[in-house]
Parts: C-alpha cells; sequence; structure tokens
C-alpha cells in the first residue's frame, strides 16, 4: 500500500516542474504542502496541476514586478549619471 501523501507531493513536483517552478522554490512549496499534509492528511487541497499554475502566475506577476522595478531604478541612476 503506497502513501497518498507521497503520491500527492510527488505530482505536484512534477506538476511544478512542468510549470518552470525549480530548485528551492519548489522545495519551498512542498515543503509548506507536507507540514499541511502532515497535521491533516485528510486535508483537500486541490489539483496539483491547478495548483502549480497558480504558483506560477503569481511568480511570474511578482517576478516580473521587481524586474520592472530594478530596471527603473537601473535607468533612473544612468539619467542621474548622464546629467
Amino acid at each position: 500500500m503506497s502513501d497518498p501523501t507521497a503520491g500527492y507531493l510527488q505530482t505536484l513536483s512534477s506538476a511544478l516542474g512542468g510549470v518552470g517552478i525549480r530548485g528551492r522554490r519548489r522545495a519551498r512549496i512542498l515543503a509548506e504542502f507536507a507540514d499541511h499534509l502532515s497535521s491533516d492528511p485528510g486535508a483537500e487541497l486541490g489539483q496539483p496541476g491547478e495548483l502549480a499554475q497558480q504558483f506560477a502566475d503569481e511568480l511570474g506577476t511578482s517576478l516580473v514586478r521587481r524586474a520592472a522595478l530594478m530596471t527603473f531604478s537601473a535607468l533612473s541612476i544612468a539619467g542621474a549619471l548622464f546629467a
């Protein structure tokens, strides 16, 4: 008999990798879900593929916002130096 929690986490891990979430971000998300499932093994967390896509959408938005802010900052510095 296999552990359904481990199967869910493995499926979520694959789904996260499929949408481009790797490394520390994926490990952190999986650790949070593992912790939640250890305290409530019967929790209905949703479909792994849908969750992975939601994480990708939210992370993509925050990364784009951060990149825009960094670009604006760099352009401001360059403009000040040019002036």
